[in-house]
């Protein structure tokens, strides 16, 4: 196998490799249009919700145990 063949074989993984790459690069950008359009769709849909709402907090309810519950004893520093 002499350096010419050599040179051939690399340059042809090379094109096909740089073949793979743009294909992907287009996926990728077409896929990224494609979430940009259903993103602002949702955000000029005023019916949509938004998944960015702040959760509701509950209210505590209360326990038996806090009917019976003392406050602790104060805080004595000890020298």
């Amino acid at each position: 196998m002499d350096y010419l063949t050599s040179a051939i074989i690399i340059s042809i993984i090379c094109f096909v490799l740089s073949i793979i790459t743009f294909a992907g690069k287009l996926f990728i950008d077409k896929e990224v249009a494609e979430s940009e359009r259903e993103l602002l769709k949702q955000l000029s849909d005023e019916n949509s919700p938004t998944i960015w709402q702040k959760p509701t907090m509950i209210p505590r309810t209360r326990t038996s145990s806090d009917d019976y519950s003392e406050e602790p004893p104060p805080y004595k520093q000890s020298n």
